[in-house]
């Protein structure tokens, strides 16, 4: 599987290219990024570049190109496709890519009412790294279209929930947030911001293993994800929960504030 190119132009070893040109074999396997672009700004750039440099140590793919670089490929795309929305793709095995992708925001309704998710058993050979798995990938998405879920959550051997197939997730308890250990499961970007806003907000936050039969125990669950950032839970196959959660609303709410100052701050420096 690889990600296709959306718009009229992609990147191509720091050469604009026709979208038309693009062959899939150009960006099969290796390591990549998705960025979100808001009102022309890639959000949270530098917390990406960091973690897209530390998957090139640990694939041993060297990345030739500096952070500086890297953020000048993106903002050209960005301008020469003059699409300032949407989510953008950094990929790198032996050439540089950077594309849009498609995407798919939740609704309203779904930030309201919360999405339901299903199981699969599958691990990521090092987690920590974001590398494309395809047998995963074709397997969660196989189940997510057959099953009517938004998302499937990974389960290990041992019955222990990692992540979701393309996020990441919290369980509520009281005031307290638990999570996967940071060293079992790819280190999302949108995790870490809701780990520091609920630390900010006095939450208790513990990295622990999360069993599938312990569910039962939890008030509310939660992904978070580029595209999604903070959506609510309803349903883990046949368990229910609460996608109204106080504590879970209010960190929606702080996190779209910090999206926010981000993309303004950006756009203050770019003259816009």
């Amino acid at each position: 599987m690889a990600f296709l190119p959306i718009h009229d132009y992609f990147l191509f070893d720091q050469k604009l290219v026709p979208t038309k040109a693009y062959q899939p074999a150009m960006n099969s396997g290796g390591i990549y990024e998705v960025v979100r672009v808001m009102r022309g700004v890639p959000l949270f750039f530098e917390d990406h570049i960091k973690r897209f440099f530390n998957s090139s140590r640990l694939a041993k793919l060297p990345v030739l190109l500096s952070e500086n670089e890297i953020r000048d490929a993106l903002l050209r795309v960005i301008k020469e496709n003059n699409v300032p929305d949407g989510n953008l793709l950094i990929a790198l095995h032996t050439h540089f890519i950077v594309h849009f992708i498609p995407h798919k925001y939740p609704d309203k309704l779904l930030y309201d009412s919360g999405i339901k998710t299903g199981v699969i058993l599958a691990e990521r050979p090092s987690p920590n790294a974001k590398i494309l798995v395809p047998d995963i990938r074709a397997k969660a998405n196989e189940m997510i279209l057959n099953q009517n879920v938004y998302e499937v959550l990974l389960v290990d051997h041992e019955q222990r929930i990692m992540e979701g197939s393309r996020s990441n997730v919290f369980f509520v308890k009281n005031n307290q947030l638990i999570t996967p250990p940071t060293e079992e499961v790819l280190p999302g970007i949108t995790r870490a911001k809701t780990i520091l806003l609920a630390q900010k907000q006095n939450m208790m936050v513990l990295e622990k293993d999360v069993y599938l039969n312990h569910l039962k125990h939890f008030d509310a669950v939660f992904i978070t994800g580029t595209s999604p950032k903070i959506l609510p839970v309803t349903q883990i196959e046949s368990r229910y929960f609460d996608p109204l959660n106080k504590l879970v609303k209010h960190l929606m709410e702080s996190y779209d504030q910090l999206v926010e100052k981000y993309v303004s701050a950006q756009q203050s420096l770019m003259g816009r």
